[in-house]
């Protein structure tokens, strides 16, 4: 006697070419056909038998085509010393059931019902099982190029998608560019992947008016009942006509007998600036907490000001001007900021800039030791040897 079923409840990776490979559960005591790591090919088919042969008892074969276009006659046969003892012959057809891509969300059944052939009204069994329907059936990824956008720039995106078999999804996908309260400002038709020319990956560009709402966006792929988001933000600021910047190093010992820098300033154009320029120094300890934003702290600097300013200019201040500026703390436990204003003489314009440097103490030494650079991947275990000495 032959049992065939038709692609239901069977997990396994079998294939119909190449010599079987036999293998056992102890627990069920049934025999496995698997020839997927003979062939290494698509697998075709699943059969589930049983192992041990007794007298009087139904031998029942399971036969799962996993990947077939057209019905099979599937005929099982048991031998003994090349002489057959029991056979059956079962017509068998592919068990794969789509699920229509207008798929709605809502409560789903599965139901499974076998009919008695030749007896009247014969229900053999029935089966009904609640199942959970998901929109995800694609992994979407958007990247853009920025994340915080200013006007009259170009919001460019990419998307990929991949199907849960990992596999390229080639049909075509809506993308909209909305606002925060939900109305589409762009939806380009250009979104069909191309005409597929590139499958499973898009590149979108839209160009931001003049005039728009400031606040957070959402850039919209719409793939038939899936919905995937990213937020941008869309930002309004305008840039200066010249650009300040100071200099410092990022580290300085106490031992050093001036802390030095350079203050430089250029138009968009890279034209220098002349004019005038006020450098402050600051100094605030590290380890002390921010002061109550309701008491007025007025901070002691160093300041020198500069009546010719031409583009640039290099500053320094005396480490022990700086070190009673810190007092009552140690200056190895404060960091020293430049704080620099530029005036452009013709524009009346005045533009500020900063920079921080950390002040550590001289008797010890670091050194982190290896090859340069150092080089490791996220996620993968490194070790790092580090070298400690006390300077006399």
């Amino acid at each position: 006697m032959l049992a065939a079923l038709a692609g239901l409840w069977l997990c396994g990776v079998w294939s119909g070419f190449g010599s079987a490979a036999l293998t056992s559960n102890e627990v069920t005591d049934n025999l496995l056909v698997d020839t997927l790591g003979l062939s290494g090919i698509e697998p075709r088919y699943l059969v589930l038998a049983p192992r041990v042969v007794r007298p009087n008892q139904v031998y029942r074969v399971t036969v799962t085509l996993l990947s077939a276009n057209a019905a099979h006659t599937v005929r099982a046969s048991l031998q003994r010393e090349s002489e057959e003892v029991a056979s059956a012959k079962e017509l068998v057809a592919s068990g794969e059931t789509a699920i229509p891509q207008n798929a709605k969300p809502g409560k789903y059944q599965m139901r499974v019902e076998g009919n008695v052939n030749g007896v009247l009204g014969g229900t053999g069994f029935l089966q009904e099982q609640d199942v959970e329907f998901q929109a995800q059936f694609l992994t979407i990824l958007i990247q853009t190029n920025q994340f915080v956008y200013n006007f009259e720039q170009s919001i460019k995106a990419r998307i990929v998608l991949l199907t849960t078999e990992l596999k390229p999804y080639a049909e075509p996908v809506d993308v909209y560019l909305t606002v925060s309260y939900e109305i589409t400002v762009q939806d380009p038709a250009t979104c069909d992947q191309y005409a597929n020319k590139t499958i499973g990956f898009i590149k979108i560009n839209f160009d931001l008016p003049y005039d728009y709402a400031v606040g957070w966006w959402s850039l919209k792929v719409v793939v038939l009942s899936q919905v995937e988001e990213r937020k941008i933000l869309l930002e309004r600021w305008f840039t200066e006509r010249y650009d300040v910047y100071v200099n410092v190093a990022p580290f300085v010992l106490d031992t050093d007998e001036y802390f030095e820098g350079d203050v430089s300033a250029n138009y968009t154009t890279v034209a220098p600036v002349f004019g005038n320029a006020t450098i402050r120094a600051y100094v605030r300890p590290t380890l002390v907490q921010d002061y109550d934003p309701g008491i007025q702290v007025v901070e002691p600097y160093l300041e020198e000001y500069v009546h010719d300013f031409r583009m640039g200019y290099q500053f320094k201040f005396p480490m022990s001007e700086l070190r009673d500026l810190a007092s009552p703390h140690p200056l190895d436990k404060c960091e020293i900021e430049i704080k620099a204003a530029v005036g452009e003489r013709f524009l009346d314009v005045i533009v500020d800039g900063y920079a921080r440097s950390r002040v550590i103490n001289s008797s010890l030494s670091l050194k982190i030791l290896g090859v340069k650079p150092l080089v490791f991947k996220p996620g993968m275990v490194f070790s790092v040897y580090v070298s400690m000495r006390k300077v006399m």
